[in-house]
Protein backbone atom coordinates (compact mmCIF):
# COMPACT_ATOMS: atom_id res chain seq x y z
CA UNK A 1 0.00 0.00 0.00
CA UNK A 2 2.90 2.45 0.85
CA UNK A 3 4.48 1.84 -2.33
CA UNK A 4 1.39 2.82 -4.38
CA UNK A 5 0.64 5.61 -2.12
CA UNK A 6 4.17 7.00 -3.45
CA UNK A 7 3.26 6.44 -7.28
CA UNK A 8 0.12 8.42 -6.67
CA UNK A 9 1.40 11.33 -5.51
CA UNK A 10 3.88 11.42 -8.54
CA UNK A 11 1.28 10.77 -10.69
CA UNK A 12 0.62 14.06 -12.95
CA UNK A 13 -2.33 16.18 -11.54
CA UNK A 14 -2.22 14.70 -8.18
CA UNK A 15 -2.41 16.96 -5.36
CA UNK A 16 -2.14 14.89 -2.59
CA UNK A 17 -2.30 10.93 -1.56
CA UNK A 18 -3.29 9.66 2.26
CA UNK A 19 -3.94 6.18 3.25
CA UNK A 20 -5.73 5.60 6.92
CA UNK A 21 -6.16 2.26 8.82
CA UNK A 22 -9.10 0.91 10.67
CA UNK A 23 -7.32 -1.60 12.43
CA UNK A 24 -10.36 -2.76 14.58
CA UNK A 25 -13.06 -3.01 11.62
CA UNK A 26 -9.72 -4.17 9.29
CA UNK A 27 -10.28 -1.11 6.42
CA UNK A 28 -8.07 1.16 5.26
CA UNK A 29 -9.36 4.22 3.49
CA UNK A 30 -7.01 5.95 0.66
CA UNK A 31 -7.96 9.73 0.17
CA UNK A 32 -6.44 11.10 -3.54
CA UNK A 33 -7.34 14.82 -4.25
CA UNK A 34 -6.45 16.06 -7.95
CA UNK A 35 -6.06 18.81 -10.13
CA UNK A 36 -9.35 17.62 -12.06
CA UNK A 37 -11.62 14.84 -12.98
CA UNK A 38 -9.77 14.06 -16.06
CA UNK A 39 -6.78 13.92 -13.84
CA UNK A 40 -8.39 11.31 -11.96
CA UNK A 41 -9.90 9.19 -14.87
CA UNK A 42 -6.55 9.30 -16.48
CA UNK A 43 -4.56 7.76 -13.10
CA UNK A 44 -7.59 5.25 -12.57
CA UNK A 45 -7.36 4.01 -16.42
CA UNK A 46 -3.61 3.72 -15.77
CA UNK A 47 -4.32 1.71 -12.04
CA UNK A 48 -7.05 -0.75 -14.26
CA UNK A 49 -4.58 -1.08 -17.30
CA UNK A 50 -1.41 -2.18 -14.68
CA UNK A 51 -3.75 -4.38 -13.18
CA UNK A 52 -3.07 -2.98 -9.56
CA UNK A 53 -6.80 -2.67 -8.86
CA UNK A 54 -7.47 -6.36 -9.65
CA UNK A 55 -4.61 -7.36 -7.33
CA UNK A 56 -5.64 -4.95 -4.77
CA UNK A 57 -8.93 -6.47 -4.73
CA UNK A 58 -7.90 -10.43 -4.33
CA UNK A 59 -6.63 -9.45 -1.23
CA UNK A 60 -9.90 -8.09 0.55
CA UNK A 61 -12.85 -8.94 1.75
CA UNK A 62 -15.05 -7.14 0.12
CA UNK A 63 -14.70 -4.89 -3.05
CA UNK A 64 -13.11 -2.44 -3.11
CA UNK A 65 -15.74 1.11 -2.87
CA UNK A 66 -15.03 4.11 -4.97
CA UNK A 67 -16.65 7.79 -4.54
CA UNK A 68 -15.54 11.14 -6.03
CA UNK A 69 -16.52 13.99 -4.81
CA UNK A 70 -16.02 17.46 -5.54
CA UNK A 71 -15.26 20.82 -2.97
CA UNK A 72 -16.51 24.14 -4.16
Amino acid sequence: MAAMICETRSFPGCIEAHAGINRARHEIAVFHFWESNDHLDRYLTWRAERGDLDARSATMRREQDFRTYSVP
